[in-house]
């Protein structure tokens, strides 16, 4: 596929330069504002994915179903939508410290994170497109339409999971199917439990819920090492400055990197490698791609400001510490988020079952 120079011109509304850099300063700002802690600003974020991602994912649904797309724009487009952004799918509940006489044997302080609309409306989005994908590798790709080398040439088109692969071979097609159905279940599930915290104001995160629905831990003990386990495993705290655990580090770089990463680097290889081009971004069918482009722009923007504050934030506290103690003390960039930023997607009338000192 490399030798052949036949440009087949892709959907620009699907996967554009400006929808591709748009979504990925969307990622990287999401990322900025969680791993600081403000909360309320990245729920107005997951607002904002859930239109572009919900758009872009209907916009290739309906192409795919009129027979006039690509073999890999479904794929891409799942990239694009599921595989940015599916950390930021799942509440967990961090454990803070002890206390003494903790209520039903809990001696954790935690944070009391409630879904609300939006983390509700992205696990749909999520999980109704992946079973979309399990349909579509089995049925609709049959009716995509070749790339001008893929006729050429007599081969198949390449799809990436960073490195290239025939995207009709059976083995691929079969597996695909199998691990769509596969995510959209483990979405459901995570739809389920937040949507048990949205309709009766559970005190606890979604790993708990699931794992009381399914009988595996009793209600009177809610904090079972099971569920800490889970926390530590799917949202792992940033290890602090000096920190000497390689592991730790590791382990926080794949929980948040390698998702993203993968799904960069494969769209990317995936475009080149079927000789795919999109119209321009300033061009007349460039439209949707500059709305997401500028929608990133802004979206970092943001990001940049709330690291200001928190810095600003920092800094006083240290000014604060020299004047009155006479040392500078350092303080953890966690504990400052706490007191400067809001708690991400607490329902209003949840907000009094938040602990002091608490993260999430």
């Amino acid at each position: 596929m490399s030798l052949c120079n036949l440009k087949t011109l892709g959907n620009g509304d699907i996967y554009g330069l400006g929808v591709r850099i748009g979504l990925y300063l969307q990622w990287a700002s999401g990322f900025i504002l969680r791993d600081i802690g403000s909360w309320e600003s990245l729920a107005r974020m997951r607002t904002v994915n859930n239109v572009l991602g919900g758009a872009l994912a209907l916009a290739a649904a309906i192409d795919i179903a009129a027979g006039s797309a690509l073999s890999v724009d479904y794929l891409i487009s799942y990239y694009l939508t599921v595989g940015l952004f599916y950390n930021e799918s799942y509440h967990l509940n961090h454990p803070d410290r002890k206390i003494p006489g903790g209520v039903h044997d809990v001696d954790y302080v935690e944070i009391q994170a409630l879904p609300r609309f939006a983390l509700i409306f992205q696990n749909i989005l999520f999980g109704t497109y992946s079973l979309f994908g399990a349909w579509f590798w089995q049925s609709g790709l049959n009716k995509t339409q070749l790339t001008k080398c893929a006729a050429a040439t007599q081969k198949g088109e390449v799809a990436a999971i960073v490195f290239l692969f025939d995207v009709r071979s059976e083995r691929w097609v079969m597996g695909a199917t199998t691990v769509s159905a596969l995510f959209a279940s483990i979405f459901g599930i995570i739809f389920v439990t937040h949507l048990i915290g949205l309709n009766k104001g559970i005190q606890f995160g979604p790993v708990t819920a699931a794992a009381f629905i399914l009988g595996i831990c009793p209600a009177h003990r809610p904090y079972l090492p099971i569920s800490s386990f889970l926390v530590s495993a799917l949202r792992p705290k940033r290890p602090q400055t000096g920190s000497t655990s390689d592991f730790l580090f590791f382990h926080y770089c794949i929980i948040n990197f390698l998702g993203p990463i993968v799904s960069i680097v494969s769209v990317e290889r995936m475009l080149r490698g079927n000789q795919i081009s999109t119209p321009d971004i300033e061009g007349p069918r460039g439209t949707f791609q500059t709305i997401f482009l500028f929608t990133g722009v802004c979206s970092m923007l943001l990001a940049a400001r709330e690291f200001g504050k928190l810095a600003m934030e920092i800094r006083k506290e240290r000014r604060g510490d020299e004047e009155t103690a006479g040392t500078s003390t350092t303080l953890p960039l966690k504990q400052a988020a706490r007191r400067a930023i809001a708690v991400d997607d607490l329902d209003p009338q949840s907000e009094a079952m938040v602990h002091r000192n608490s993260t999430y």
